[in-house]
């Protein structure tokens, strides 16, 4: 397996999770209390990325004192999956971390890393009064989508959706945890353990991963960056972006757009690139990562001055 990182892992801190009824569904949401009473600050709401769990920011998790919450998103890791005949469109997303903030007191603080990045960033645009500031990492890679290749886009989703096809099976944690590594070189092997055995569920063949094999089917609705350009300009909450340097979104043509809109005064905004990281930036460099975070809330808020 693959070396350890260079910075010294730091011990798992303490988290549990239940599930948690949204929108029709249980979702399993993990809660990382505070440190201390002293260390109380913001309440961060975390947002993980596709094909990931909640337990993706275990390490960052070991770096920042705060409460934190991180979900399974629906039809991820141990989340319930939809019934028969129904689909996961993005937007249901935004719905269930409506759904999800409503029993929280607000305004929150929203952290995405990925889709959940673009997730975090929409929400913060439709209802900008309930976020108190936004972390998002990576979540502005995805491509634009082209309007003209919509009828074979639906032809494949509905193809796709009868078939959904399903996992591999591994034999145990440690097969799968291997697997992790081929897609991700830079996971260490105590992040590749953690990171499997938060997505997998046992199957009649040994274990397979929990999500829901129809989230590998096309969504029938395009990403449209015209749309999301819409919903960033509403946004009013400070606003931390995050990017490895390694990372293939740097290759985004309209990179230096989306980051533009996502910057916008007169909020606050800081645009910061993670040395030595690619697109898992917080599990290839947590460290770096919390102290970024760190430093952003405390502009915002000095008693929180780590």
């Amino acid at each position: 397996m693959s070396e350890a990182p260079a910075t010294p892992s730091k011990p798992l801190r303490p988290n549990h999770g239940h599930l948690q009824p949204l929108n029709g569904l249980q979702l399993m949401l993990r809660e990382w209390p505070a440190t201390s009473p002293a260390e109380a600050g913001p309440t961060l709401v975390m947002l993980h990325g596709f094909l990931d769990t909640g337990m993706t920011f275990f390490e960052l998790a070991a770096h920042l004192p705060w409460r934190m919450l991180a979900w399974d998103a629906r039809g991820f890791g141990q989340s319930e999956h939809l019934p028969t005949a129904a689909y996961y469109h993005f937007y249901d997303y935004l719905g269930d971390l409506h759904a999800l903030l409503q029993t929280l007191p607000g305004p929150v603080h929203l952290l995405g890393h990925s889709m959940g990045g673009m997730i975090a960033s929409l929400y913060a645009g439709v209802f900008p009064d309930k976020v108190a500031s936004l972390i998002n990492l990576e979540g502005w890679m995805v491509p634009d989508g082209d309007p003209a290749s919509t009828p074979e886009r639906l032809a494949r989703w509905l193809s796709e959706r009868q078939q959904p096809g399903s996992w591999k099976h591994f034999a145990s944690v440690a097969e799968a945890a291997v697997r992790l590594q081929k897609q991700d070189p830079q996971l260490s092997d105590r992040q590749a353990q953690v990171l499997a055995e938060a997505a997998l569920k046992p199957s009649p063949e040994g274990l397979s991963w929990g999500h829901d094999p129809l989230h590998r089917s096309r969504s029938p609705q395009p990403f449209r960056l015209d749309q999301a350009l819409a919903c960033w300009q509403k946004v009013k909450a400070p606003t931390l972006l995050l990017a490895g340097a390694d990372s293939p979104i740097h290759q985004l043509a309209d990179q230096a757009l989306r980051l533009q809109a996502m910057q916008q005064a007169p909020r606050p905004t800081a645009y910061q690139v993670i040395p030595s990281a690619g697109h898992n930036l917080h599990l290839h460099q947590p460290e770096a990562v919390a102290q970024a975070i760190m430093a952003f809330v405390a502009s915002l808020n000095p008693s929180l001055n780590p």
